[in-house]
C-alpha cells in the first residue's frame, strides 16, 4: 500500500502504532485506507488521554503541586529508542518528579518507564495507576523508595 504525503503527516503528527493486520474487523473510523493500518483509540502526540486528564485535574487543585507540564521532555534511553514522561511537576517542597500515569501497566510501559528514569538519575520518577476513574490512585513505582511514597 502506498502512502501519501498527507497520510505521513497524520502519522507523525500522533504516537501511530501499527497494528498487526491480521485483524478481520472493519475499520469504521473515516481515515484514509493507509491509516487503517494505525491502532485505534491512540491519542495523538501532546493530547491527554482520559487518565491523564483526571490526574491533572488533581494535581490542579492539590496544594503540594506548585506546576505541572505535560510531555515537556523527551529521554533518549537507548539506540532510537525514546519516551515522553507524561507529567514533570514541582512540587511546594521545591523537588522536581516526573510522573507516568498508567490506567493499567503493560511490560512495554514498565521497561520503557525504568529505562527512562535510569536514563535521567537525578529526577524522582514515580508511576501512578488508576484502573477505572472510581479507583484511587495508586502508586506503583517510585525511584526513591522501594515501598513508594504518596504523591498526593
Amino acid at each position: 500500500m502506498k502512502w501519501t504525503e498527507a497520510d505521513l503527516d497524520e502519522a507523525l503528527q500522533g504516537d501511530a502504532t501499527v497494528r498487526d493486520g491480521a485483524s478481520d474487523t472493519e475499520d469504521t473510523t473515516k481515515r484514509s485506507a493507509s491509516m487503517q493500518a494505525v491502532a485505534k483509540g491512540e491519542t495523538r502526540r501532546g493530547e491527554m488521554n482520559d487518565t491523564e486528564r483526571r490526574f491533572a485535574t488533581l494535581l490542579d487543585h492539590t496544594e503540594e503541586c506548585l506546576w505541572h507540564s505535560y510531555e515537556r521532555f523527551r529521554v533518549r534511553y537507548g539506540d532510537g529508542a525514546y519516551h515522553s514522561p507524561d507529567f514533570l511537576t514541582l512540587l511546594s517542597d521545591g523537588s522536581l518528579v516526573v510522573v507516568e500515569v498508567k490506567g493499567h501497566v503493560t511490560d512495554a510501559g514498565r521497561t520503557r518507564f525504568h529505562a527512562a528514569a535510569e536514563a535521567v538519575p537525578v529526577l524522582r520518577w514515580v508511576m501512578v495507576v488508576q484502573a477505572s476513574p472510581q479507583q484511587p490512585w495508586k502508586l506503583k513505582y517510585d525511584t526513591v523508595s522501594e515501598e513508594g511514597a504518596p504523591f498526593v
